[in-house]
């Protein structure tokens, strides 16, 4: 009984952890100007897989604490087996809704605004499944993204740029019976709204029928231009222009070239950019986890699952 009694005294001499409250993160108004997309996958129902992907494009007033800008949603439902679904007894809903953002405003706690007149697409029945308010706010979140509230409509925004290597790939056979590989890979950096890199245009021919080119007496040939670029991006339209061109040397060389200016568009949801490059437009590719020359690393940020474990 002593040492019982001894080892409660000791005990309760011992001082408590008392966690440390963090304050909370600040909205910075001059970050917000830019593209932020978010991405929500869930079950809404038993059988239902949901998929919603939203594109803000902000621009923060700074002077006056005003927003203004867009919003773009896209919203999937299928059904987890075999059949139909309830609201329109297909397998597949999809919704796309559109609208201009009015009346925003932002201090450095919250920011929020009202969508204009929505443009809304796609299977009404279903509708009820993608719930959401043309009232929005949204507060900053410790990863550096946004937490976006938008009355049923719930998720994280997190910004996304230009920034990366865009690949556009075509292979075939021309007359000769001779194989052709063309590869071309846009390097962009984006900094605000200006871009800046360079664009590598390959031609590789091959010989199918063992007859060596001329100009080399080989049986394959390489063709390499780089371009540097330097433009500006507006929205989700790209302007590009050609400041300098740089070709392979060699008996082979071609002259591989560029439009002067390129005007194309920034498509998120796809990934994709869309450049006019061919008479019926081309479109390029985003390279997944590769970082164009001269883009800063990204700083590693926790998640939100890492704070609140800690």
């Amino acid at each position: 009984m002593g040492l019982l009694i001894t080892v409660l005294v000791l005990g309760a001499g011992c001082p408590r952890r008392v966690p440390v409250e963090r304050p909370a993160p600040v909205l910075d108004g001059a970050r917000l100007t830019g593209v932020w997309m978010g991405t929500l996958r869930d079950r809404p129902a038993r059988g239902e897989h949901r998929e919603v992907r939203v594109v803000y494009q902000l621009q923060a007033h700074v002077a006056t604490g005003k927003i203004t800008g867009s919003f773009a949603f896209r919203g999937a439902l299928t059904t987890a087996y075999q059949g139909a679904l309830l609201c329109n007894r297909k397998p597949r809903a999809t919704m796309k809704r559109a609208a201009d953002i009015a009346h925003g405003r932002f201090d450095t706690l919250r920011a929020g605004w009202t969508l204009g007149d929505l443009k809304q697409d796609g299977a009404n029945p279903c509708a009820f499944r993608f719930p959401m308010s043309k009232n929005c706010t949204v507060q900053p979140l410790r990863t550096g993204g946004l937490g976006l509230r938008c009355g049923g409509l719930k998720l994280s925004l997190r910004r996304v740029a230009l920034t990366g290597i865009w690949a556009w790939d075509q292979e075939r056979t021309d007359r000769a019976g001779d194989k052709i590989v063309k590869r071309q890979r846009f390097h962009l950096v984006q900094r605000g709204t200006d871009l800046t890199g360079f664009a590598d245009d390959i031609r590789v021919h091959v010989s199918q029928d063992g007859q060596r080119y001329r100009c080399n007496g080989r049986l394959r040939y390489a063709q390499q231009t780089r371009h540097r670029l330097t433009g500006r991006l507006t929205g989700l339209t790209v302007r590009l222009r050609v400041v300098s061109t740089l070709r392979q040397l060699g008996p082979c060389a071609g002259k591989r070239t560029l439009p002067a200016e390129l005007v194309g568009a920034w498509k998120p949801f796809e990934n994709r950019l869309e450049l006019p490059l061919a008479p019926d437009g081309r479109k390029l590719r985003r390279l997944p986890d590769l970082l164009p020359v001269g883009a800063p690393r990204p700083p590693h940020v926790r998640t939100e699952s890492q704070e609140h474990a800690k």
